[in-house]
């Protein structure tokens, strides 16, 4: 199983993009070896956008309906607060206080909710993870979310154009 991201499924879309050819050649690649794909819906919902802005309402509709027959995890809030776990844990996350973040988010004199505590993810692939692999800019939401997702479900490849998987341990798809 290979887990589509926002890089390659734009790749695929935009014939101008520079790694489209190469996006084809992996796509063809995993078909003819039969290697299923999987996504969620943060990357269905990223990728949209993203096609929708810098090309077309009609591409980005034909890109989604091509993806009908993958394998989509539905992000609920239990996924999404792995993610943003996995991001408060990572060392050179921006996040320096749970509650400023709370708080920039609510109206001045109403005070937040305090988000439960949940441990950070702590599967083998996560916990192999170490600072100096963390990428200098700060990881998103999105891919946070795929990395908890792979390590959970032992899916060791990314269709990516994104080296953040290559630093968390994954290894790319296609190579190359």
């Amino acid at each position: 199983m290979i887990l589509l991201d926002t890089s390659a499924l734009y790749a695929l879309t935009d014939t101008a993009d520079e790694k489209h050819a190469l996006a084809r050649k992996g796509l063809a690649m995993a078909e003819d070896g039969g290697l299923p794909f999987v996504v969620h819906t943060y990357v269905l919902a990223e990728t949209f956008a993203l096609v929708h802005r810098r090309l077309s309402l009609r591409a980005a509709i034909r890109m989604s309906d091509e993806l009908a027959g993958v394998d989509v995890v539905v992000v609920d809030r239990l996924l999404h607060d792995r993610g943003v776990s996995w991001l408060r844990a990572s060392p050179k996350s921006r996040v320096r206080s749970r509650e400023a973040v709370a708080f920039a988010r609510f109206p001045v004199g109403r005070a937040p909710r305090k988000p439960a505590r949940r441990a950070a993810p702590s599967g083998p692939r996560l916990a192999a993870v170490k600072e100096s692999s963390i990428p200098s800019h700060p990881l998103t939401l999105v891919d946070a979310v795929s990395f908890v997702i792979m390590a959970e479900r032992g899916i060791e490849q990314a269709f990516a154009f994104d080296a953040d998987f290559e630093r968390a341990g994954f290894t790319l798809f296609p190579e190359g």
